[in-house]
């Protein structure tokens, strides 16, 4: 009997060892996933920002994992204008005209190229964000210079910065596609 009472003994310390492991993993992959949701995932959202004392809001859309689409909705005279970035190249609309070019063809810091590669180099699979003041932080070298971007811990976009070109944008109405 006190065989028996042994043997289950340590089964128990045994089981309640691997259940703190899986707790303990799954809990420090959950903010990993929020993050990795809101960076390799579809969404949208509206971003802001001022690049040479001109206020510029997108509607900034990632309709599939490859693509991002820009809406411009301020400044009034841009209004309407769409880009439309993949790897295959980009899409310009407005006005009933279309201008399609390799990415190439538009300057590496303009605010499309710029904050889509900042975005598709977070987004590799495998980029860990760290966290600073609460938030979760992606950060490196992307195709415009240096970049950050900040989310809150549920993986909600909060802001895209990249310095080099002078674009701090804000983000807001977050929404997971």
């Amino acid at each position: 009997m006190k065989i028996i009472i042994k043997n289950l003994k340590r089964q128990s310390n045994v089981a309640v060892f691997f259940l703190l492991l899986v707790l303990l993993f799954t809990g420090c992959g959950k903010q990993m996933n929020a993050a990795q949701l809101m960076i390799e995932g579809l969404y949208s959202c509206t971003i802001a920002f001022t690049v040479g004392g001109q206020e510029f809001k997108i509607n900034l859309t990632r309709p599939t994992a490859i693509s991002y689409r820009f809406e411009v909705i301020d400044p009034p005279a841009l209004s309407g204008m769409v880009i439309t970035c993949d790897e295959r190249g980009v899409t310009a609309q407005m006005l009933g005209l279309v201008f399609n070019d390799h990415l190439t063809a538009l300057p590496g810091k303009s605010f499309a190229v710029a904050i889509r590669s900042a975005l598709e180099v977070a987004s590799v699979s495998g980029s860990k964000p760290g966290v600073k003041n609460g938030r979760l932080v992606f950060s490196g070298q992307c195709g415009a210079g240096p970049y950050e971007i900040t989310a809150a811990t549920d993986g909600m976009l909060l802001s895209i910065s990249l310095p080099e070109i002078g674009i701090k944008a804000t983000v807001s109405d977050f929404k997971v596609q």
